[in-house]
């Protein structure tokens, strides 16, 4: 199932590189170093993806706990519920302050 997950992002991820423009090449001279609102751009967007993945993580393990027969444990989900609850928050915070 984790080895399925992981061909869809590799296709998607190769789907964005063939779909997204280039990056213009870079100049001679030393570019400026990058603003305060860029950084925590960056920050904030690898934040969401990797609160997303292990969100993905703990409900995929909590399903495979339903698979073995454990069914009265909810704690991954509640685990997961609140990992993606942070992503999106992370996300949207990214949204407003991207450059």
């Amino acid at each position: 199932m984790i080895a399925k997950i992981l061909v869809v992002a590799a296709f998607l991820v190769l789907l964005m590189y063939v779909v997204l423009p280039r990056r213009a090449p870079r100049p001679a001279w030393p570019a400026a170093a990058p603003r305060q609102g860029r950084r925590a751009f960056a920050v904030l967007c690898v934040a969401a993806v990797l609160l997303l993945v292990m969100a993905v993580l703990c409900a995929a393990f909590w399903m495979g706990t339903l698979a073995g027969g454990e069914a009265g444990d909810t704690t991954l989900l509640r685990v997961a519920a609140v990992l993606f609850t942070s992503a999106a928050a992370c996300a949207l915070a990214a949204f407003l302050k991207r450059p």
